[in-house]
């Protein structure tokens, strides 16, 4: 007789065949993804086992799902509020996980470095977001933070925001970084002008902007590089 696993929750999968238990008894490393996931998400919906849901969730692409879960839960019907947002927590983790091992990573040395260090934070986002990377004199990274959270066409932001962020945290010298959603690098004659403006702005008040860098999905477009 085959075995099939029926019920939504994982109180109806066997007590030996249940994630925690396999955990509890064998540690947590022993855990497949599927069942790490399951015992995240706690139980299914209508139709799926938690294992079942779990497994189709990792059928994206595996853990990768998690850079881009909008997308991908879309496309599963009748998730619940709680398991939506467990969801969204895990992602916001992955980020976050990813953001502090870049930190670690200090020094930049040019466009291509903060590319590769920071693009994890913007992929799959469907509005675009302003990044402050404050440094030192050597290029060493002191702190970066979201300072704006645009539309899908453009991101604002004020200058005097920006110098207090990098005076709190005493750096004097700084690259932005934002998205362009749509994949395409090229600035905009506005992204063009506010640069400029911005780093006269810099050079008043001491402050040295060295770069806005524009990311897509997987390239950089580099103002300094084009414009010095």
């Amino acid at each position: 007789m085959d075995f099939v696993l029926s019920g939504n929750n994982l109180k109806s999968i066997p007590h030996d065949l249940r994630p925690r238990e396999k955990a509890q008894r064998h540690g947590i490393d022993s855990l497949t993804n599927v069942e790490l996931l399951a015992l995240i998400l706690n139980q299914g919906i209508r139709g799926k086992s938690v294992l079942e849901l779990a497994s189709e969730l990792l059928s994206f692409k595996g853990w990768t799902f998690l850079t881009s879960p909008a997308s991908v839960t879309r496309m599963i019907k009748g998730l619940n509020a709680a398991q939506w947002f467990k969801i969204l927590a895990l992602g916001e983790i992955a980020k976050r996980y990813e953001n502090e091992k870049a930190s670690k990573q200090t020094l930049v040395k040019d466009p291509s470095a903060v590319f590769e260090l920071f693009r994890h934070r913007f992929k799959g986002l469907m509005q675009e977001r302003l990044l402050l990377i404050g440094l030192t004199s050597k290029n060493h990274i002191v702190f970066e933070k979201i300072i704006s959270f645009g539309s899908e066409q453009s991101v604002h932001v004020e200058s005097n925001d920006i110098f207090h962020e990098l005076i709190r945290h005493k750096s004097k010298r700084f690259i932005l970084v934002h998205n362009h959603p749509s994949g395409i690098v090229k600035p905009s004659e506005q992204d063009i002008q506010t640069t400029y403006v911005l780093k006269e702005q810099s050079k008043k008040v001491g402050l040295v902007f060295l770069d806005h860098i524009i990311i897509g999905e997987d390239q950089y477009y580099s103002m300094a590089k084009h414009f010095g």
